[in-house]
This record gives C-alpha cells, sequence and structure tokens, in this order.
C-alpha cells in the first residue's frame, strides 16, 4: 500500500527507489502481523479449555453453595415445626442445628 501512495507522489520514476527504501519497514510490518495470526492460533486451544474449566468451576460452586444454603433453610424450617409442636423454645430451635455457630456464643448463660 505504501509503495503505492509513494508512486503516486513521486512520479513513476521514483516508485523503485521508494520500494527499495521502504522494503524493511514493509517486511517488519508482515513479519508483526504473521506473528499476531500465529499467537492467536496458539492461543484458542487453551482459551477454550479456560473456558470449560470456568463453566465446570461456576457450576460446582454454584452446587455447594445451593447445598449450603438449603440445610440451613431445612434447619431453620424444622426448627420452626419443632417449635409450633411445643418440642423446643426459640432458643433451642436455633443453637440445637447448629451447636458451633457464632449464635451460641451470643447467647447469654
Amino acid at each position: 500500500m505504501k509503495h503505492v501512495i509513494c508512486g503516486m507522489l513521486m512520479g513513476k520514476s521514483h516508485e523503485r527507489q521508494c520500494l527499495v527504501h521502504d522494503f524493511p519497514i514493509i517486511l517488519f510490518i508482515e513479519f508483526i502481523f504473521w506473528l499476531t495470526v500465529v499467537y492467536a492460533q496458539a492461543l484458542e486451544v487453551p482459551r477454550k479449555m479456560g473456558v470449560q474449566q470456568g463453566i465446570m468451576q461456576g457450576i460446582t460452586v454454584g452446587f455447594t453453595n445451593c447445598t449450603f444454603l438449603c440445610s440451613y433453610a431445612l434447619a431453620f424450617w424444622y426448627g420452626s415445626t419443632r417449635v409450633r409442636a411445643g418440642k423446643y423454645d426459640g432458643e433451642s430451635s436455633i443453637l440445637k442445628p447448629f451447636p458451633h455457630s457464632a449464635a451460641k456464643a451470643c447467647m447469654p448463660v
């Protein structure tokens, strides 16, 4: 592209001189372009692997959090049914499912 511009500006007689003068620059630009293409192709497989690993890690963390929160929900639901049945009072329904929790440390003795 640059040799065409040089030819238009300087006339046909100077086109050959412009090509010889700019050859290292053109070669360098083509080399950088080739490196970019090769680098992008080399990164395609690791990118796909990273996407797959990210999806699997997201599913795993989501399942773990879901299990954790569902166990808390089940414990509080069961505690509320025991309170309604008269088997536990409010303090016992919180402290029995979680004997080592921070709620026990906050309760007066």
